[in-house]
């Protein structure tokens, strides 16, 4: 497995992988299975939530303060619905998802911390309110820790 800051698209394989489904269809899927009612549909986008990486992988955390999901997302469809609780903060409807802007320098920033395991990579993390600096002391840090 390539040594990348997961996607939806990353873990899954997708488009290459027999089988794997674009991330629409993945979270309809378990909409399915959660709310018993059609997925909403994509026109009908409201406000926006943040991509964070956790882990090494890029992810949202449910909105909706009473349930705590959360759902690895993808670069090439920037939208999220919880597919567990249904968004009903949100009007039943998908949020669009951002990514920072300098989002090619906080990967490369991130892939400079060692990991076994792209998929649970536990020093790869960051969130919006963190600066590049601040990645960068990190890692100015964590290697004098190792020396």
């Amino acid at each position: 497995m390539k040594d990348v800051i997961m996607t939806y698209e990353a873990w899954v394989g997708y488009p290459a992988v027999p089988g794997a489904v674009d991330f629409i269809a993945f979270v309809g899927e378990h909409w399915m299975k959660d709310q018993h009612i059609p997925l909403p549909d994509l026109r009908g986008k409201n406000g926006s939530v943040s991509a964070y990486v956790n882990q090494g992988r890029w992810v949202v955390q449910c909105p909706n303060r009473s349930c705590g999901g959360a759902l690895v997302v993808s670069k090439e469809q920037r939208v999220f619905i919880c597919h567990a609780c249904g968004s009903p903060e949100n009007g039943v409807q998908w949020y669009n998802v951002t990514f920072p802007p300098s989002l090619a320098v906080v990967e490369r920033l991130l892939l400079l911390r060692p990991s076994p395991d792209p998929l649970h990579a536990p020093h790869r993390n960051w969130d919006p309110g963190e600066s590049l600096d601040d990645l960068r002391r990190q890692k100015r840090e964590h290697d004098l820790r190792d020396s």
